[in-house]
């Protein structure tokens, strides 16, 4: 259910010893955003994420250029040094303390892209190899319960769509 992916999304934070858990799903067409699980986060950062800093966050392009099933350490995608050189550093970053970032590609298909992730703060230990395995084995399991999540979505409008119609009919059907 969807109520689940919060719960979810913790557990895996604790298990990657980590604070910020995020789940996402964009349209890869538009760049909108049709699912947002997040934990811990105020909702004006990830406003400010969506209006300006997702345009200033250079990991994120190389990021949604991965294959579907890819694992990602921010290292690998944007040095700690030119991270912080950028303005997504110092203006988003920086200000709610995080920094190091691990995540993978739970969904890629012509129409989305999906991207589950993790941070940690600045002082804290980069992620490394045994974050990364971890996720190798957790990812596609997310994306099997990421599908699921997408069919009952679809065959709940389905049904709350013949609810409506049935309703203007004047007798029972």
């Amino acid at each position: 259910t969807p109520e689940a992916w919060p719960h979810v999304l913790k557990k895996l934070a604790q298990a990657l010893r980590a604070i910020r858990p995020l789940l996402s799903v964009a349209d890869r067409m538009h760049d909108e955003t049709s699912l947002h699980i997040e934990q811990d986060n105020d909702p004006a950062w990830h406003r400010a994420y969506n209006e300006h800093f997702k345009h200033q966050d250079r990991r994120r392009p190389r990021i949604q250029a991965l294959a579907a099933g890819e694992v990602f350490i921010g290292q690998d995608l944007l040095s700690d040094q030119e991270l912080m050189q950028t303005e997504f550093y110092h203006d988003f970053l920086h200000p709610q303390r995080l920094f190091h970032i691990v995540g993978s590609i739970v969904l890629k298909d012509t129409e989305r892209v999906g991207v589950l992730r993790v941070l940690r703060r600045q002082r804290s230990k980069p992620f490394g190899e045994t974050e990364r395995n971890f996720l190798r084995v957790v990812t596609p399991h997310v994306t099997r319960a990421l599908a699921l999540h997408h069919e009952l979505a679809v065959a709940r409008a389905e049904r709350d769509s013949m609810r409506e119609l049935l309703e203007w009919f004047p007798s029972g059907v």
